[in-house]
Order: C-alpha cells, then structure tokens, then sequence
C-alpha cells in the first residue's frame, strides 16, 4: 500500500514544496535587485528566472501561494527587461473564472501597474472590462490605480 501524497504536493512533486518554503527570502531579496538593475551580481538574470518561476503560480487556488506570487511581481518587474511573463499572469488572474484570484489581483492592481507602467493600460482596460462584467468591486481598484500612477508621474 503506497502512502497518501502530501496535502501541498502536486504534479511537481517536492520541488514544489520547496520553491514555497523560499518564497520568503526571495520577496526579501527582490527590492536589491531592482535597484541594481543588470549588475554584473547577476540580477536581471536571476529576477527574470523567479518571475517565469511565479508568474503561473499569480492564478493559483491557494490563498496564500497566490498572495505570495503577486507580492513578488511589483518587485520583479522593475528588474527585468522582458515584463511579458508578469503581465500574462496578471491577464490571467483578471480573466479567472474564480473570484478570489480576481480579487486577488485587483488589491494588487495599484502596485503591479505602477512597476511596469508600459502596461498599465492594458491592465486598466481587462479591469474596466471586468467591472462591467462582475460584480467585483473593480472601481475601487481602477481608482486606486489611476491615483497610484498620477503620483507615480508626479500629478
């Protein structure tokens, strides 16, 4: 008789279970590499590979590894060149089927659009979209966004 897999297991196996327990440490790290864009330390580099690495993990059923995940992409996206991987996730979480991922999304909306501005619009039209299609309090966060990058831009 084969023993039950652990709760947190999934068809990722124990690396999974790892890559959680370092998610800490890395959200620590993460402000240092935005401010030291493409130093020769290697962290454009390394801040690209962790934001692949989270990016799918934004859409995530579990509270807590989904609020981990968006907590780390305002600061990754400043350090990395290519943003793609971080505003799919967004569009995603936007999109879900599952309210609470949406919701998730739009408490983070001020943050995530404010570290990759290129983008905002896109990320402001999908929530406008999503406040005329649900009944999530998206007006709330296009405010907030809105106030967020006029301050971002010095209005």
């Amino acid at each position: 008789m084969r023993a039950a897999a652990p709760l947190c297991a999934s068809s990722h196996g124990p690396l999974r279970v790892a890559a959680l327990s370092l998610l800490p440490a890395v959200a620590d790290t993460c402000p240092a590499w935005g401010n030291r864009r493409g130093g020769a330390w290697g962290g454009s580099a390394h801040a690209a590979a962790i934001l692949r690495a989270a990016a799918p993990l934004c859409a995530s059923s579990h509270g807590p590894l989904r609020a981990a995940a968006l907590s780390l992409l305002p600061k990754l996206l400043p350090a990395v060149a290519d943003t793609r991987p971080g505003l799919e996730a967004i569009l995603e979480c936007l999109e879900s089927r599952q309210p609470e991922v949406a919701a998730s999304a739009l408490d983070a909306l001020p943050e995530l659009a404010c570290a990759a501005p290129e983008h905002a619009g896109s990320l402001l039209r999908r929530t406008f979209a999503l406040a005329l299609a649900s009944r999530l309090p998206a007006e709330s966060a296009l405010a907030r966004t809105v106030a967020a990058l006029n301050t971002l831009r010095g209005c």
